[in-house]
């Protein structure tokens, strides 16, 4: 992990190959080339996603708060959802596209955390749901739908998987780059250094 001063480039093995990632998907995103999109995002969902996760939403959650100072509203975040949605499908296809994803990014890298929006709630089941009804822990579906889904059914989550997300951060990251008109390099150094801090102050 990078220390106060040290260029993500610098860092070894996994954590610099996250940073190449996120810069390839980032610059793809900037520069609409589908191509490049799919294979630097492919890779990024095959990296630890959780440490990558921590760093995609470091990102996010500091062009947040470096353009929104006094916090952000309900119309700032319709604001920033909606510019980037629409710049993104004027190259992406609908189908890879999902608001639902581009709001779980926003609300995990802000520290929201809603049931159904940035995890699945498996302590019980949804209303009408089977009485057999067990959650998929591992993300993607839920067993045992309401209404009259059968228990044995896979209902389709609608919270991001890994792929999911690796597939969305990316497209908010560039576009609060080009608002601010600012690049990414700088950006990517504070957010390994401050993932670096939060674990040392995590060590016994």
């Amino acid at each position: 992990m990078a220390r106060s001063g040290t260029s993500w480039k610098q860092l070894p093995g996994p954590a610099r190959g996250i940073g190449l990632a996120i810069g390839e998907a980032v610059t793809a995103a900037g520069d609409r080339d589908r191509d490049a999109y799919d294979a630097a995002t492919e890779e990024l969902a095959a990296s630890l996603p959780e440490y990558s996760g921590q760093v995609l939403a470091a990102l996010v959650r500091t062009l947040l708060e470096e353009q929104h100072p006094d916090g952000l509203d309900s119309d700032d975040i319709q604001l920033v959802l909606g510019r980037c949605y629409r710049a993104a499908a004027a190259w992406l296809p609908a189908d890879r596209l999902d608001v639902t994803t581009l709001v779980a990014v926003l609300a995990s890298a802000l520290g929201i955390h809603e049931p159904g929006v940035t995890y699945e709630d498996v302590t019980g089941p949804p209303a009408a749901a089977a009485d057999d009804w067990v959650g998929d822990p591992t993300g993607g579906h839920v067993y045992g739908g309401a209404g009259n889904q059968p228990a044995d059914q896979l209902v389709p989550s609608r919270v991001p998987t890994a792929a999911g997300y690796a597939g969305h951060a990316p497209l908010l990251i560039a576009d609060l780059l080009a608002a601010a008109r600012r690049r990414l390099d700088g950006y990517l150094d504070a957010a390994f250094a401050e993932i670096a801090r939060a674990e040392t102050m995590e060590m016994p």
